[in-house]
């Protein structure tokens, strides 16, 4: 009788790890599939985009695209429709982004080196880890998008500065983000975060920084000439050697700047 009880445990046993083991068999062989069908889906929207790159005036109509991993480096894609697309790592270097529409699109960890994204709407995108070194954002709307701060904007140096010129950063987490040397004309950074940003030689001629807040920024060389920085929260700011203004510039009530100092 005993035999019998062990026997029929062991039986179980095996029966349901047998059934654990085909289990993990079939979702292996549905996670394969499902990935296979997502490949495919992705080179045929990467077909879609490419058929439509071109000098000409053409709709782009590439909502909510996936194009996740893709290579759409050097393409013509002015006025393109973007939003909500999946973008996350997909390879944009030298790619022509004018006018383009971002608004809520993945860009995480997506390489935008030299591309072009002049008045480009990009509020509420996901920039974590995106490269961008070299790129043209010259009027683009980045309001509200996330990640930004996290984002590889240029290197240190001269070399490779940002065209950011009007670009709008309203409300923007830029903590610790490096702007040297970037040029920022008429940007405006409403309420934008830039703790500790790194704002060396930077541009902000015209450039509207209304309560923002840039506590322990390094200002040195910086260019505040007509800015407006009223309401702003610039404690702790660090200048080594001065940074340059003009009678136009609007200060914080109680801050009372250095002697200017203009290139």
């Amino acid at each position: 009788m005993q035999d019998i009880l062990i026997a029929f445990l062991l039986g179980v046993i095996l029966l349901v790890g047998q059934s654990w083991l085909d289990d993990q068999r079939s979702d292996r062989e549905l996670k394969a599939a499902t990935t296979t069908a997502d490949e495919a889906d992705r080179r045929e929207n990467l077909r879609f985009v490419r058929e439509r790159s071109t000098t000409q005036a053409a709709e782009r109509p590439f909502h909510s695209l996936d194009l996740a991993d893709q290579n759409l480096s050097g393409l013509l894609m002015s006025g393109a429709d973007l939003a909500n697309a999946n973008l996350s790592s997909a390879r944009l270097d030298g790619t022509d982004l004018t006018n383009a529409l971002l608004v809520e699109a993945d860009l995480g960890r997506a390489n935008l080196r030299n591309a072009i994204l002049k008045n480009a709407n990009l509020t509420r995108a996901n920039l974590t880890g995106a490269r961008f070194e070299g790129v043209n954002l010259a009027g683009a709307d980045l309001s509200s998008a996330t990640g930004l701060s996290d984002a590889y904007l240029s290197s240190f140096g001269a070399q490779a500065k940002l065209n950011l010129t009007g670009v709008k950063l309203i409300g923007v987490s830029l903590d610790r983000t490096n702007f040297t040397f970037t040029d920022l004309t008429n940007a405006d950074l409403t309420n934008a975060r830039l703790f500790h940003a790194f704002l060396i030689g930077t541009n902000f001629r015209g450039a509207t920084l209304t309560n923002a807040f840039l506590g322990g920024a390094d200002i040195s060389g910086a260019d505040f000439r007509d800015a407006d920085l009223s309401g702003a929260h610039i404690g702790s700011v660090k200048y080594i050697g001065g940074f340059c203004y003009n009678s136009a510039t609007v200060w914080p009530a109680g801050f009372s700047p250095p002697a200017s100092r203009c290139p």
